[in-house]
C-alpha cells in the first residue's frame, strides 16, 4: 500500500490532478486493491454503469458470469481481456483498443493465474495471490501508473446550446397581464396525463415553451410547444427523459426503452398557470442562476449534461428555471432541461444547494 500511495503522490507532485479513494480488500480469492470515487478519462466506462471488464492470464471463474474474450488483446499482451455480459456491455473492439493504450501498463502487471484487473465505471481492483513482497513492489507501481493513466478530471466537452443568445424569463407586468394560454407559460396542464418513469405516478408539466415565437431562431426542434416535464413528488434529481415525437408524451428510461402509456388521474398537485415573456440580454451580458431561455447553463453544482437514452450523445441546453415563491426546487434550487433534437427527447433535472 506504501508504495502505491508513494506513487499517486509523486503524480500529483508532477502536475497530475488524481482524486481518488483506494482501499485493500481480502477474500478467499486474493488480496485486492480498490481505488473508488474518481472520474474516468475513458469515455467508455463513463458513459454506462453496466461495464464491466477483466483482465487476467486465465479465464474467469464461473462466479463472475458469462464472458466474451477479446481474443485480439491475448495475441497482442500474452493475456486474456474479457468483456462481462451485461445489458449494455462494452464493444469488442472499444476494449481492443482501450488495451492498446494501456499495454505498457498491463505487461507490468505480470498478470498470471488468477490475477486480474477488474474495471467497471465505479472502480477499478488489481487482485494477486502472491505474497512475496520483491516481486509485489513493481506490480504495484505498474499499477499506480495504470491507474494515472485511467483516471482524472477530463477536459469538459463544449455545452451544445439550442440558442446562441439568452433570453430572460420573466412573468408580463401587471398591466399587460397575459392570459394562460399565451406563448411560454409556468405550469397549467398538458392535456393528458405523462407518467414519471421512476415512481409511476403523474408528473407535473413545469413549464411549456412555444418554439413558434417569431422572436426565436428556428430549430431543429421545428415549431412546437415544448412541454417540460418535472415529478415534484418524488423530486427525482434525474435526469428524467420524455420522448416527443408522438402525439402524446411518453416517459423514456435511461437504457432508451419507453414506458407503455396508462390511464393516470390528474396530478392534484398541478401548478397554476403563468404566462411568461422573454426578455432578450444584451450581447455580452451573462445571466446567472435565474430563470432563462438559451445560452449555457449556470450549474448549482458541477456540470451534469444528460446524454441522450436514444443516440448516446450529450444533450442540447434548452433552459434552466430558479426557485420562487409559488413552486421550489430542493433548496431553493433550479431545474435544468436539455433537449436531443435528433431523436426528439426533452430532460429535465434538478440542483440544489
Amino acid at each position: 500500500m506504501r508504495v502505491f500511495t508513494r506513487e499517486l503522490k509523486a503524480a500529483r507532485g508532477a502536475g497530475q490532478a488524481i482524486h481518488c479513494d483506494f482501499f485493500l480488500s481480502a477474500d478467499e480469492h486474493g488480496l485486492a486493491l480498490v481505488v473508488d470515487n474518481f472520474d474516468h478519462k475513458e469515455t467508455a466506462f463513463r458513459s454506462d454503469n453496466d461495464v464491466y471488464v477483466m483482465i487476467r492470464a486465465t479465464k474467469p471463474e464461473a462466479r463472475h458470469g458469462k464472458t466474451l474474450e477479446v481474443k485480439a488483446v491475448g495475441r497482442m499482451l500474452g493475456v486474456k481481456a474479457f468483456r462481462v455480459v451485461t445489458p449494455r456491455m462494452i464493444q469488442e473492439k472499444t476494449l481492443d483498443a482501450f488495451c492498446r493504450r494501456h499495454a505498457l501498463w498491463i505487461k507490468q502487471l505480470n498478470l498470471r493465474g488468477p490475477d486480474d484487473i477488474g474495471i467497471t465505471s465505479g472502480t477499478i481492483r488489481f487482485r494477486w495471490v502472491s505474497t512475496d513482497l520483491a516481486d509485489l513492489e513493481p506490480r504495484l507501481k505498474a499499477f499506480a501508473g495504470f491507474v494515472h493513466a485511467m483516471v482524472g478530471t477530463p477536459d469538459p466537452a463544449p455545452t451544445r446550446v439550442l440558442f446562441q443568445r439568452e433570453w430572460q424569463l420573466k412573468r408580463p407586468p401587471k398591466s399587460k397581464a397575459l392570459t394562460a394560454t399565451s406563448a411560454h407559460r409556468l405550469g397549467g396542464t398538458f392535456g393528458c396525463t405523462v407518467a414519471c418513469a421512476e415512481c409511476g405516478e403523474a408528473t407535473n408539466l413545469i413549464a411549456q415553451l412555444d418554439l413558434s415565437d417569431p422572436c426565436l431562431p428556428k430549430t431543429a426542434m421545428g415549431r412546437i410547444k415544448l412541454p417540460v416535464f418535472s415529478c415534484l413528488a418524488c423530486l427525482d434529481w434525474g435526469p428524467a427523459f420524455y420522448e416527443l415525437s408522438g402525439a402524446q408524451p411518453k416517459p423514456v428510461r435511461a437504457d432508451g426503452r419507453v414506458l407503455k402509456g396508462s390511464e393516470l388521474p390528474g396530478n392534484d398537485e398541478d401548478l397554476s398557470p403563468q404566462p411568461l415573456t422573454l426578455c432578450l440580454t444584451p450581447k455580452g451580458k451573462k445571466i446567472g442562476r435565474t430563470s432563462k431561455l438559451g445560452g449555457s447553463p449556470v450549474w448549482v453544482q458541477t456540470a451534469q449534461t444528460p446524454s441522450c437514452p436514444r443516440c448516446k450523445h450529450r444533450m442540447t441546453f434548452l433552459m434552466q428555471l430558479a426557485s420562487n415563491a409559488e413552486f421550489t426546487f430542493g433548496d431553493a434550487g433550479l431545474l435544468y432541461a436539455f433537449v436531443c433534437p435528433k431523436c426528439k427527447i426533452v430532460a429535465s433535472l434538478i440542483q440544489s444547494h
